[in-house]
């Protein structure tokens, strides 16, 4: 699906365009994790036990980079690409962050602002509006070329979208890659989105790389 298509075709996030193993897996997690305690009830110190031993409480938010490169130049290193899943990039909490719900469907409402209230106690939204804070509001001109992907059952994916906007309005490359009914965090689980977003994620690399 290129970067136009993706905007123009309002059928992405329809519950019919959802494939049937997305959907199980959907109702899987939803199931697997009626019962995990809070994080924020369970306490950091356990929390960061958990980490250690790689295990989690909570949802996982990650982030692939591409091996950077150094500027001969003037000895700077940067990124040569961008490889951005299912992103936090407006720490406020954008509108559909707000109206997601209490679904489990991995990442919630209140888990958003349970992290963002720990990682930003008593902050208003004008502090949080701060581009070292929200990077939405950062100047994005001369960065490398990224790629975004997200589901569209990630309650992240205005922040997705809205970034993606940004980076390519000041003229860097961009493409984005919506995956109806995908979760947060779906890149990471089986299942035939999550083979077709590494796949695309491998492509967009060695041509940025090239």
């Amino acid at each position: 699906m290129d970067t136009i298509s993706a905007y123009l075709n309002p059928d992405l996030f329809t519950d019919t365009a959802i494939p049937q193993d997305t959907r199980g897996l959907n109702a899987a997690l939803v199931a697997a994790m009626t019962n995990v305690p809070n994080w924020w009830e369970v306490g950091a110190p356990v929390v960061r036990e958990l980490r250690v031993k790689g295990g989690s409480v909570f949802p996982r938010l990650s982030t692939r980079l591409a091996p950077d490169r150094s500027n001969r130049r003037t000895g700077r290193r940067h990124h040569a690409a961008g490889d951005r899943p299912d992103g936090a990039y407006d720490l406020r909490m954008t509108p559909t962050a707000r109206a997601f719900g209490s679904e489990r469907l991995v990442l919630r409402t209140v888990d958003i602002e349970q992290f963002c209230g720990a990682f930003l106690p008593g902050m208003d939204d004008v502090r949080k509006s701060d581009s070292d804070i929200s990077p939405l509001f950062a100047n994005l001109r001369g960065l490398c070329p990224a790629l975004f992907t997200i589901g569209t059952r990630d309650a992240l994916v205005a922040d997705t979208l809205f970034m993606h906007a940004r980076w390519i309005a000041v003229g860097n490359r961009a493409e984005l890659d919506v995956h109806p009914g995908g979760a947060h965090g779906f890149t990471l689980l089986p299942g035939t989105q999550a083979g077709q977003s590494q796949e695309r994620q491998a492509a967009f690399l060695a041509s940025a790389l090239a």
